[in-house]
């Protein structure tokens, strides 16, 4: 089974929620899958919100790369890549909204509100955004110079939502994410495989953490259309970023001897030192034994 990675607003998923005074809508991206091995009939978004709310001036858009010719700069990236209205359309009754395309196979309790094209792009830099009032075209180009910051005039009044698939920092394509005053997250590929993290999750329904991974199909942490389900914790992961690695090692070290030890055990390890005279110690009453 492959593992699932976490992160918080500093870790490997960049989190570029808009929330704030120029939000205009209470909903959030709560999953997607944008890959899985074999064709990509699985593909889907989700949405959490109120049950009801209104979407009507919310576009779905994923902001990626294409053909250099289309602006300045050596930089290929900066074009809308998706871009799915979802006017006249709702937050169901479950406060889940989902959208997958026809070839969709399903995953148990999945129930689609929305059939459309999604076509997401893998193994890239992938920004993707809940935005209100769109008034541009799948294909536009939002970053005609290519320098990362996106053009001064938007074809969108508010982000709504959104986060970032970067899969390396070396790739010379932009997140869109620093412009906001928000941070630039890197994530690797799977070690040996070159493969991108493929799904990822609210760890809680709308308020949640983000976590992503390279899953398989068919692993209970993946629910299109219904409640998230968190992951079982890693033994070890002291850090909660879903590794255990030398970060949480440090956070042992720089912690050691601190508080109460549990009666009749856990003692501290002696140093170095301390160990070596308990060794001559130990030498000379096994030879006091033995005259």
């Amino acid at each position: 089974m492959k593992t699932y990675s976490k992160w918080f607003s500093g870790l490997s998923v960049a989190c570029i929620s808009m929330l704030a005074a120029q939000s205009v809508s209470a909903v959030v991206i709560n999953e997607f899958r944008v890959d899985h091995l074999g064709a990509d009939t699985d593909e889907f978004f989700e949405l959490a919100g109120t049950p009801g709310e209104s979407l009507t001036g919310l576009t779905y858009i994923v902001i990626g790369d294409t053909s250099p010719s289309l602006g300045g700069g050596s930089v290929n990236t900066g074009a809308i890549e998706v871009a799915i209205s979802l006017d006249g359309l709702t937050i169901p009754a479950d406060g889940i909204f989902l959208a997958v395309e026809a070839i969709f196979a399903g995953a148990a309790g999945a129930s689609a509100d929305l059939v459309t094209n999604l076509n997401f792009e893998n193994s890239d830099v992938m920004t993707h955004l809940l935005v209100s009032g769109f008034t541009g075209l799948d294909g536009d180009l939002i970053d005609s110079d290519r320098d990362g910051l996106l053009n001064p005039v938007l074809p969108w009044t508010a982000i709504i939502d959104g986060l970032t698939l970067d899969e390396t920092s070396n790739s010379g394509e932009f997140n869109y994410t620093s412009q906001f005053g928000l941070p630039v997250i890197n994530f690797p590929a799977q070690a040996g495989s070159g493969e991108s993290f493929q799904h990822v999750f609210r760890d809680a329904d709308i308020t949640g953490n983000w976590i992503g991974g390279f899953s398989e199909l068919g692993l209970a942490n993946e629910t299109p259309g219904v409640t998230n389900v968190l992951p079982p914790p890693l033994a070890g992961d002291i850090n909660g970023d879903g590794f255990v690695g030398i970060a949480d090692l440090n956070i042992v070290l720089g912690n050691w001897n601190a508080g109460t030890p549990p009666a009749g055990g856990n003692a501290s390890i002696p140093e170095p030192a301390s160990m070596a005279l308990l060794g001559l110690g130990g030498l000379a009453l096994l030879r006091r034994r033995n005259a």
